[in-house]
This record gives structure tokens, C-alpha cells and sequence, in this order.
């Protein structure tokens, strides 16, 4: 419609329903007594071997005793079904300013579900290597039968101007309300019985958190076609966008849980896992004839790549920050036939990752490596 002096609007309004069932089985199994003291015929001849470290052999008499007992091997037949009911309205309004600038405006509600492999319903429980002090851990291999899907509400805003035939400026800000976000590897320690002996066992696996959180941030982004220079120069054009995500008011956990009884670390202050605040992609490209040149870099900042490590001491770990540049020549021979050179991260560049390692967030070198550099001679047929 027209409305307000010539604005043209338009846009639409809508409702869905979406239900969600899942079912899950699996086994919840005890440790046996070989995982804890091997093939030794007990306590005293495993804890008496030669250069013996095992933290099971600086437990107590009783202690040991009750682990052993424990540790019967027992496997529990475990079932987890769970519906999930949801109404997700959208709106999304569409303003023309001018004919070449336009404004769009948007919300919705969505979600997303956990994977399947997040809804494994296997728990096992072991002792956990690497550790000073004897621990049982219940890895549930990273998968939790009794996650919820992740609930959205998603408000955008942004503003598009068209000022050539191929050439535009764009910025746009976003806002999501989240709850029942899935953190993953999150630790916590419950009671379990088992033959009649009670056990402290950490829990590892995802969770969702209990309240609320969001995510913010804005974009800009500019393309363009030099069409209008002269010659071989019009062929020309740039691609660009940066980025800037706030991704820190996320509740990791349920309250400020530390990733194992081993470490201090306060995982509520750490981001969401898999978000950079800054993101800067690039690419300049080659159109003219049979021609097809581009070179691209992509960049981001550090970002939390996960709350809890693999192994002992279990810190939280970052990725660096990132760039890679890679590239591609393209000619066609006919319509139905390309030949082309792909070169990938020909910077050679080198993947850092840090470890968290005091509660004021103090991080240290984790490990270094290179994805490779990589040169491809390939060809497109079109049939």
C-alpha cells in the first residue's frame, strides 16, 4: 500500500504450530572392576606394582572397598520420550523510502532442535584419567535425551540501498531472546547408588540453560560491480561485509558451575561457544568474458570453542583469532565446459587454540596447527 506521502508498504503476517516428539534408547551402565584395578587380583597387588600412579591406590581402605563394590558392571535399560508443543508468530514489514532505498523490519519466533546425536540416551560411567585424585565420571558422549529445543525470539532491522544496477550499501542490527540454550560438556556432580554403595559421579554431557539470555549485534555489508570503468577494468567488482556479535550474556550451565571439581574456572562469565564478536569477510572478483578470477579472505576473532577440554585438567578452550585467504581462476571454454586452478588458505595460516587457566581469564597457549595449503586443478561440465 501507500501510505504517509508515497512510503510504499508491504508485508505479512503468520502462525505456526509445531510439535516435537522424541524417544531415546539406551543403557545407563556401571564401571567394572578390571577398569579399575586391571587384571590384578586385588587391591594390594595393583597398588604394589612397580611406578604405580593410579589416584584409586591414595584412597582409604574403605573407599577403595566401596568403588570395588561399586563397580559391579551392572547395565540399567534406560527410555526417555518427551513432546514439545510450540506456536511461532512472524511478521515481517517491507517500506520503500525512495525507489532505491528500503527498509525492512521483521520478527519471529523460532527453534532449534537438538541434533540426534545430542539425544543419545547411553550413559556410561568410568573413571576419569588424567586426575590426581580418583574421580567416576558419567560421559554420556556428548548427548543428553532430556534436551529441549533451543527457543528464539528474533528481532531484525535494516536498511538496503540499491545505488547501481549491481551495487548496494546494507546495514542491519539484529536482537535474539533465547532460552533453553544447549551448552555443551557442562559438569555437575550427583549422587548414584549402585549395589547398595553411594557414589559421587560427575556428569558430563550438553545441558540447557535455566534462564533467559540474547545475542546482539549489527552488519554492513557492500557489493559492487565497477561496470563503469573503462575496458578490461569494468569487469571488476567487490564483495564485503563486517560483523559485530555480542554473544556474552549467556548462562553456561546451570548457575556457575566449575568445568570439574579440579578447576576454578567460572564458566557463567564465557560467551556462547561457536561466536566471534568480529567477523570480516572479503572477496574481489574478475567477470569479463571467459574470465573468472576471485580471491577471498575470511577473518574472526577468537571465540570460545568449548566450556570444558577433552582432558585433565578440563579448562575451557578458545580458537585464536583467523584469516584465510583463498582463490580461484576460472575459463570457459564453451558454454558447457570450464577449466579452473583452486588455491586454498594460501597464506599458509595456523590455527591456535588457548586454554583458560585462572578465574580472571588469564589463557595460554592450548596447541598450534596447519590445515595445509592446497592447489586444485578442476573442471565444471554443464550438460
Amino acid at each position: 500500500n501507500d501510505l504517509f506521502g508515497g512510503l510504499r508498504m508491504s508485508g505479512n503476517v503468520g502462525l505456526r504450530y509445531i510439535q516435537t516428539t522424541d524417544s531415546a534408547n539406551g543403557y545407563f551402565t556401571f564401571p567394572t572392576r578390571n577398569q579399575i584395578i586391571g587384571a590384578a587380583a586385588d587391591v594390594g597387588t595393583f597398588c604394589g606394582q612397580p611406578a604405580q600412579t593410579s589416584p584409586f591406590c591414595g584412597l582409604t581402605t574403605a573407599q577403595q572397598t566401596a568403588v570395588l563394590t561399586f563397580a559391579n558392571g551392572n547395565a540399567i535399560n534406560q527410555t526417555n520420550r518427551h513432546r514439545f508443543d510450540h506456536w511461532l508468530p512472524s511478521f515481517n514489514l517491507k517500506v520503500g523510502i525512495t525507489p532505491n532505498l528500503i527498509s525492512r523490519f521483521a520478527y519471529s519466533k523460532a527453534i532449534s532442535r537438538p541434533g540426534f546425536e545430542q539425544l543419545q540416551s547411553t550413559i556410561q560411567i568410568q573413571p576419569t584419567s588424567g586426575l590426581s585424585v580418583f574421580q567416576l565420571e558419567a560421559s554420556s558422549r556428548n548427548s543428553n535425551p532430556n534436551l529441549k529445543p533451543v527457543e528464539a525470539n528474533q528481532f531484525d532491522l535494516t536498511a538496503e540501498w540499491y545505488f547501481a544496477k549491481v551495487g548496494s550499501l546494507t546495514a542491519a542490527v539484529f536482537y535474539k531472546d533465547l532460552s533453553n540454550v544447549i551448552v555443551a560438556n557442562v559438569a555437575q556432580t550427583r549422587s548414584v547408588t549402585n549395589n547398595d554403595i553411594t557414589q559421587n559421579i560427575v556428569f558430563v554431557g550438553p545441558q540447557n540453560a535455566d534462564s533467559h539470555s540474547n545475542v546482539k549485534g549489527f552488519e554492513v555489508a557492500y557489493q559492487q560491480t565497477y561496470d563503469f570503468l573503462p575496458g578490461f577494468l569494468s569487469g571488476f567488482g567487490v564483495q564485503a561485509n563486517y560483523t559485530f556479535v555480542d554473544p556474552s550474556n549467556i548462562p553456561q550451565g546451570r548457575g556457575a558451575q566449575a568445568t570439574s571439581p579440579t578447576t576454578t574456572i567460572d564458566v557463567s562469565r564465557l560467551p556462547l561457544e561457536g561466536l566471534s564478536r568480529h567477523t570480516i569477510n572479503g572477496a574481489l572478483f574478475y567477470e569479463k568474458g571467459p574470465l573468472s578470477l576471485r580471491a577471498a579472505y575470511n577473518w574472526r576473532s577468537k571465540y570460545l570453542l568449548t566450556i570444558r577440554d577433552e582432558i585433565a585438567p578440563f579448562l575451557p578452550i578458545y580458537s585464536s583469532a583467523f584469516g584465510q585467504l583463498d582463490g580461484t581462476i576460472l575459463y570457459s571454454v564453451n558454454d558447457h565446459f570450464k577449466i579452473g586452478f583452486q588455491g586454498v588458505n594460501l597464506l599458509d595460516s595456523t590455527t591456535k587454540t588457548e586454554s583458560v587457566i585462572n578465574a580472571d581469564g588469564l589463557r595460554a597457549p592450548r596447541s598450534y596447527f596447519k590445515n595445509d595449503r592446497r592447489f586444485s586443478l578442476t573442471t565444471r561440465m554443464k550438460f
